[in-house]
């Protein structure tokens, strides 16, 4: 066997689906879902999505925990030389098939993928995606070295790439099963420490999607701060291997300038706290902060080639009045 799909589901089969339909059928290749106690008013248990689908293993939790949970209660039942993890909301275009036949036998420890992102109902382009096309973009484009650290530190989710089994075990590498959000960033961050060798592919063979239900749409106080615990773990433990690595991330500052954005400045304090705690620079991170602020400010004041128009038409239909009037 030479892939083991994992998914975590939880009340989504419309979703769950659609993610099964992107996967091929191929026999080199299994899929393990893992419902994490569903609730049966909404799920209909009986035509559970991936049922009559072959080498597929579904497993019912009912322990109630998050996708960390899910994810690591599947890993023990992967056969696959090669694990690939998806959110049961997402789904795999239309060359994943064509990169599974590619990278089969490859002796990297990790492949890093393009991603890209939709809305999940209407299909039309996110920009959720838009951080780790920047990073794949720089891989190819810009400092090889510096963003291949990125790939491997700084990628983030566990979705985009393929990780070789024999690495997650040699290195009992697990989820965290008790955070709100970041859940995946360790696992994230030490695959990528631990790999011997990866790879890089420009294609998207993955879509992320965006709705309401988007953890950027349901943030609060316990996610935010749960995140910069994390993101502050991650800067900590990336100084102590002696890299000299920038981990303010546009996520990063991005979640902070959504909170100030929002006027929540005591929750913006207790995030840079969290940052503190776990030994961040955290007035690098004022200074970002700063930085993006003053440019936002500056974008807003500078006209844009559409303003300049509307202003240089408006003047034109002033004129041709005064002259008819």
């Amino acid at each position: 066997m030479n892939y083991s799909i994992i998914i975590p589901h939880k009340n989504s089969t419309k979703q769950l689906q659609r993610c099964l339909d992107s996967i091929p059928f191929r026999d080199d290749l299994e899929v393990i879902i893992v419902d994490d106690n569903s609730d049966p008013e909404v799920v209909d248990f009986d035509n559970f999505p991936g049922k009559e689908r072959p080498n597929t293993i579904i497993i019912f939790s009912k322990e109630g925990g998050r996708q960390g949970r899910a994810r690591n209660i599947a890993l023990p039942h992967a056969r696959g030389k090669w694990l690939i993890f998806a959110d049961a909301d997402d789904y795999f275009t239309y060359c994943f098939n064509d990169v599974l036949n590619d990278y089969a036998d490859s002796d990297a420890d990790i492949v890093f993928l393009n991603i890209c992102s939709a809305m999940d109902d209407t299909y039309l382009p996110s920009n959720r995606s838009n951080y780790w096309n920047r990073i794949n973009d720089g891989y190819f484009n810009k400092d090889q070295n510096y963003y291949s650290l990125l790939l491997r530190y700084n990628y983030g989710g566990p979705w985009g790439k393929f990780v070789k089994k024999a690495l997650v075990d040699e290195h009992q590498l697990k989820f965290e099963e008790f955070l709100p959000t970041q859940e995946d960033t360790r696992f994230a961050y030490l695959t990528g420490h631990y790999a011997r060798s990866i790879k890089v592919d420009k294609r998207a063979v993955y879509c992320l999607t965006e709705s309401p239900t988007s953890i950027s749409y349901t943030m609060n106080d316990e996610k935010y701060l749960a995140r910069m615990h994390v993101l502050g773990e991650q800067d900590r433990f990336i100084k102590s291997i002696g890299l000299d690595l920038d981990c303010t991330s546009d996520f990063m500052l991005e979640s902070l300038m959504e909170i100030r954005d929002a006027g929540r400045m005591d929750l913006y304090e207790r995030c840079i706290e969290a940052l503190e705690k776990e030994g961040m620079d955290t007035e690098h991170v004022r200074q970002e902060i700063a930085k993006r602020e003053a440019r936002k400010a500056q974008s807003l004041a500078t006209p844009t080639p559409l303003h300049r128009f509307l202003r240089f038409a408006k003047r034109i239909v002033i004129a041709l009045l005064g002259r008819w009037l």
